[in-house]
């Protein structure tokens, strides 16, 4: 266990997926949903709320440090 922990300390930046691996989902989330679906809809008037009038919090990016807030707008949609 301690040489996994010491492993991850010594890693310097976030791995993505290599170019080589193959993808078993569709890249996008739009390859989901058809066009005419009511979610679109909740989407766009989501998009168009003003959160931070609404007291949503983390609606800017105040934060120096540490890793940053979830988007409350994305939050609201799911």
């Amino acid at each position: 266990m301690a040489g996994a922990v010491a492993k991850v300390m010594r890693r310097r930046y976030k791995q993505g997926t290599a170019s080589s691996q193959p993808m078993l989902l569709p890249s996008s989330v739009d390859d989901y949903v058809v066009s005419d679906h009511p979610v679109r809809a909740l989407n766009a008037y989501v998009s168009t709320l003003d959160l931070g009038k609404l007291q949503f919090k983390n609606t800017y990016s105040e934060r120096a440090s540490g890793q940053p807030a979830f988007n409350p707008a994305e939050l609201l949609k799911l």
